[in-house]
């Protein structure tokens, strides 16, 4: 029972940061920067007060306190916008609940391609100013050790196919992050390095290949 009010309520704030992201970008809104972060405060309190409404009184409260915090204890809301505050390259373009279905090509370090077909949907991708996409995909508490988690580099191989000539222009893997509502740390990037990040998404999908050739093998 518990676990699965944790995954409601976590699917409750994804659609709530999806509509906020939506309402500030048709009001003409970029990047989220220290100029504007109290007007971004006030669109998400906006569209967290319309969600909290339909909440019993206890629940609504409960939840306001978990997205708002307090004077020392920052909420989820502050917590999320301030990583975007940190970083505040232009945005050309959001795209929320990005879906991910069709046939992907993966090449790992050692030369092997494969061509297979998946489906997922990646909860947040920036496409930035300078030609770069950040990835984003958003935990509750605790986020998987990058090192060894496939999710963020092969929705990265993915999502870098997909967005190609989007807008007229041709888009490179900028960064890809872990962002945390409630865990110890807000955002856990999948490299700090984009040398290193470049190697991790080679890597990964070597691991997924093996992963596949282990299955076929029986084992």
């Amino acid at each position: 029972w518990r676990r699965g009010r944790e995954v409601r309520r976590a699917a409750g704030l994804h659609e709530l940061f999806e509509r906020f992201y939506a309402r500030w970008a048709e009001a003409g809104h970029g990047a989220i920067t220290v100029d504007t972060l109290p007007e971004a405060h006030g669109v998400f309190t906006a569209v967290a007060e319309e969600a909290l409404a339909t909440l019993s009184p206890p629940d609504a409260a409960v939840e306001r306190l978990r997205l708002f915090g307090t004077a020392g204890a920052p909420g989820i809301a502050r917590r999320v916008l301030g990583v975007d505050v940190e970083r505040s390259t232009a945005v050309v373009e959001r795209l929320l609940e990005f879906e991910l279905d069709g046939a992907f090509t993966f090449t790992a370090a050692d030369g092997r391609t494969r061509d297979l077909t998946l489906r997922g949907k990646v909860d947040r991708v920036d496409l930035l100013g300078d030609g770069t996409f950040h990835l984003i995909d958003y935990k509750t508490r605790m986020t998987p050790n990058p090192r060894r988690a496939l999710q963020l580099p092969i929705y990265s191989v993915c999502v870098a196919a997909r967005v190609q000539g989007r807008r007229g222009r041709q888009w490179r893997l900028g960064d890809a992050s872990y962002l945390s509502y409630e865990g110890p740390t807000a955002l856990v990037p999948l490299a700090r390095k984009s040398a290193d990040l470049v190697a991790r998404v080679s890597d990964a999908q070597g691991q997924m290949l093996d992963v596949l050739d282990g299955i076929a093998a029986g084992h």
